[in-house]
């Protein structure tokens, strides 16, 4: 696809468009059907067609397949003013108040402007005078939901765990508002506070565990030995536990903290309290033997770390226990992440999937993965692995969707604690405690973003550090958007050894503890970090390129050259770990693994609301970049009206389009194949 023809494709598709508006708007539906047949047989990928379809369907009163339509779009484009408007509306035809409420409320949260905002206002109030009018008996019930979406209207965005959305701390909560079953928040490692104080909440550990709450009594039949995790609300609550007519009086708990019991007794098990409590899924203690999938399965996942500082004989100069770790196993010196900052690419290890498809891209709205997706944590779940993380990264909440398939969840954001020696020590506690189990782990390093962030690091780092690093100038730039700066390359190398330092404990502690064959060990990082290389480019290298170390059984030792991204990184695993899994997603188990081919490129793209949309394709000789004129709305779509492209040679940094045009015809096609459903005409 050459330039000129896009471009012009787009010119036509936005005539066509207004033709279709302004039949609909003089109410000469046949000719709108008409035109919108034209544009469909164009370009069939434009969501937003979805409330066009909606009008036309409602006009002839066929409003179930108005809102068929309306869902499907809004599944593609969740953020989206006008789908959500047009459901509200339909909802409202259907005399589905509740619904309606919903939807109105959910687009006067997305409205970009003072216009919207009103409509949507006054849609709102229309509808609940509607209601007082014709079905009064029914007031109550429309007020409650109205103060429900007036309360989701200032929400606040996941990175406030371990607080709710609604600013209260969740400790002692369920996060999904259920009373009875679901994913249970406590205190961890406290013994002075019992619950949150919301100022300071990231000063505290949190632990979520899978359970129920019981009103006073529980009944398990015990056939295996297992663990029973109990809490109780108040220090007035007493336990009583009977096991095969012995009984055990269990008293001065700690209120909101999870208190594990051995139960290594087979029979009838009785838990009685004096008040309300809450009990976790009973956890295994041994696992039955299945010796063709890992024991252990540990993601290391390192936020920020590039493959640029640590590619080659790098490696093991800055991180040389992870080099002796790993260096029997296959190390990927061009894996490429899918997108430029933590909220967008961490999903990919989750999904397999580009963001185009997983949606979790934007800052402040509220999204959730895995709603239609299944997660690598709940695929290791199914699969009978005790699935745990321990996390410090506030992009990766249990709000966001991270509490899907998960077992047991600790967190702290990394600000103020919860740094890699925490991390370390809790992950080796964790498979000390369940070291008889098929344990899938994943554990988070922050320590990295304390550079970019010019946070304080370390005594040990302040101390290796040159004096030069503590000049810092003035600097206001988010971390995705820092210049290249050598003071900050000498604090990232120092505190890429600490973490290695740290991760070495991990490394000799698994060693010591599981065979070569017992073991399925990955590092990732989801980005790099732009201050690494004196390049202008939005996403040059230092940025794009990250690595990718895995070690486990019948992994053979092997530098690989040829491309992977981080999409690949879910199917290779589930392939090591000898797990089926069927998904429709974009990754691809690479050839080395006993893929199909060689991937001849990598795709990393920036959906950023408020900026523009950026991709760039990295193959082994050229970086291919495309730029929007326009910036991403809200909602994700982008018009691109206006691109610009580039074809830079990764050695001379030359200017090549004119050069290898065929390339370039060849990578906007790829582009275009990927944003086709996110493109604004």
């Amino acid at each position: 696809m050459k330039s000129e023809q896009l471009q012009k494709k787009i010119k036509d598709l936005k005539i066509l468009k207004n033709k279709i508006v302004e039949s609909i708007n003089s109410q000469d539906y046949i000719l709108a059907q008409d035109l919108l047949k034209e544009y469909e047989e164009i370009f069939p990928f434009d969501v937003a067609n979805c409330t066009i379809k909606a009008m036309l369907y409602a006009a002839n009163n066929e409003l179930k397949a108005a809102r068929e339509i309306l869902l499907i779009g809004l599944g593609e484009c969740v953020f989206n003013y006008d789908i959500n408007f047009s459901l509200g509306v339909i909802y409202q035809f259907e005399e589905n108040f509740n619904e309606s409420l919903q939807y109105y409320g959910k687009s006067l949260q997305y409205a970009t402007n003072e216009q919207e905002k009103k409509t949507s206002t006054e849609a709102v109030e229309n509808l609940v005078n509607i209601v007082m009018e014709q079905q009064p008996q029914k007031i109550k019930e429309i007020k409650n939901k109205l103060t429900e979406v007036q309360s989701k209207l200032g929400e606040n965005d996941p990175r406030i765990f371990p607080l709710g959305s609604d600013g209260k701390s969740l400790v002692g909560k369920f996060i999904s508002k259920k009373q009875e079953n679901g994913h249970y928040v406590n205190m961890y490692k406290s013994v002075m506070y019992t619950d949150i104080v919301p100022q300071l909440s990231k000063l505290f550990k949190t632990e979520t565990l899978y359970g129920r709450m019981f009103s006073k009594k529980a009944k398990v039949d015990i056939s295996e030995d297992v663990v029973i995790p109990l809490s109780v609300m108040n220090n007035k609550t007493d336990i009583t536990i009977n096991l095969n007519d012995k009984e055990y009086l269990i008293n001065k708990l700690l209120p909101n903290s999870f208190h594990y019991f051995p139960i290594r007794e087979h029979g009838k098990l009785t838990i009685n309290g004096n008040d309300s409590f809450f009990m976790g899924k009973p956890i295994r203690l041994k696992e039955k033997e299945n010796k063709s999938t890992p024991k252990l399965v540990l993601y290391l996942f390192i936020d920020g770390l590039s493959q640029e500082t640590v590619q080659g004989p790098m490696l093991k100069k800055l991180m040389p226990k992870t080099y002796d770790f790993f260096q029997d196993g296959a190390i990927f010196n061009n894996c490429y992440c899918s997108a430029e900052w933590t909220l967008p690419s961490l999903p990919t290890f989750f999904t397999g999937n580009y963001t185009t498809r997983h949606k979790l891209f934007h800052p402040s709205y509220i999204y959730s993965i895995g709603e239609k997706e299944v997660l690598l944590s709940e695929i290791f779940q199914d699969n009978g692995y005790l699935v745990t993380q321990i996390c410090n990264n506030w992009r990766k909440t249990p709000l966001y969707g991270y509490l899907k398939g998960f077992d047991r969840i600790i967190f702290q954001p990394a600000v103020e604690g919860m740094e890699c020696e925490e991390v370390i020590m809790e992950a080796i506690d964790h498979l000390e405690a369940f070291s008889e189990r098929k344990n899938f782990l994943w554990l988070t390093i922050e320590d990295l973003h304390k550079v970019p962030d010019n946070l304080e690091p370390k005594v040990s780092s302040q101390i290796r550090n040159s004096l030069a690093t503590r000049t810092i100038a003035h600097d206001t730039n988010e971390t995705v958007f820092k210049s290249f700066d050598d003071k900050k390359i000498e604090r990232y190398e120092t505190e890429i050894k600490q973490i290695d330092f740290y991760l070495g404990m991990l490394y000799e502690y698994i060693t010591s503890m599981y065979s070569e064959e017992e073991v399925l060990v990955l590092l990732i990082s989801d980005h790099g970090q732009t201050f690494l290389k004196e390049d202008s480019s939005y996403f040059h290298e230092g940025r794009t390129r990250v690595p990718l170390l895995i070690k486990g059984k019948d992994i053979k030792k092997s530098e690989v050259e040829h491309i992977i991204e981080n999409i690949d990184v879910l199917p290779t695993t589930l392939h090591l770990a000898n797990l089926d899994h069927g998904l429709d997603i974009d990754g691809r188990l690479p050839k080395c693994f006993g893929g199909k081919e060689d991937k001849q490129y990598a795709y990393t793209e920036s959906i950023y609301p408020g900026q523009t949309y950026k991709a760039v394709i990295n193959d082994l000789t050229h970086r291919f970049m495309f730029e929007s004129n326009h910036f991403v709305e809200n909602d994700g779509r982008i018009d691109i009206e206006g691109f610009t492209v580039k074809l830079l040679n990764k050695v001379s940094y030359a200017e090549e389009s004119k050069i290898y045009f065929e390339k370039v015809e060849k990578y906007l096609t790829v582009v275009y194949e990927h944003i086709k459903k996110i493109i604004k005409i």
